[in-house]
Order: structure tokens, then sequence, then C-alpha cells
């Protein structure tokens, strides 16, 4: 469940163990699953403060999780950082084309 999550995250950052994709990602779900639309955010927000990169099931859970607590403004946010965070990858590619407008 959502505070199991919660524990473990918290308790990795006091063990000084490096939480990742992975670990917040589980914990955002876990959020989502519950309806902790504020939980969610929180790690997403702390995903970006500590420089964990965030993947598509970090921004689909979050946005989901908006979603179902009928935050559209949030879900809006959320989207639009999920584009820069796709063009951002997308220009560090190794070797890639210009993409033209």
């Amino acid at each position: 469940d959502w505070t199991k999550a919660l524990q473990l995250v918290s308790s990795m950052a006091e063990g000084n163990v490096a939480s990742n994709t992975i670990t917040f990602n589980a914990a955002i779900i876990a959020c989502e699953r519950a309806g902790e639309w504020e939980k969610v955010l929180h790690f997403f927000s702390t995903m970006e403060d500590t420089n964990v990169p965030s993947d598509t099931t970090t921004f689909n859970s979050a946005i989901n999780a908006c979603e179902k607590c009928c935050e559209q403004e949030k879900v809006l946010q959320l989207a639009h950082a999920m584009g820069e965070s796709l063009l951002t990858a997308l220009h560090s590619v190794p070797g890639r084309r210009a993409i033209h407008q």
C-alpha cells in the first residue's frame, strides 16, 4: 500500500541509499492506486529535486492520479512537463537528425 511505499522511500533516504526511477515509480503507482494524488506530486517533485529521471511510467501514473481526482490543471501541467522531457531526451540522442518545423 501507499504508506509502505512512503516508508520505503523515507528509510532509503535515511540510510543514505539512493532512490532511483524504479523505487520512486513504485511509490507513485501505490499512491496513484490509493487516490493519493498529493503524495504522487510530492514524489514527482522529489524526483526532480534529487535529479532522479522520470519516465513514461512516472508521468502516466501522475497524470492518472490527478485525473481521477479531477485535478485538471495538474494534468495539463504534467502533460506539458512530459512533452518537455521528451524533447530534452530527443535532443540528447547522439547522431540524431535535426527536426525541422
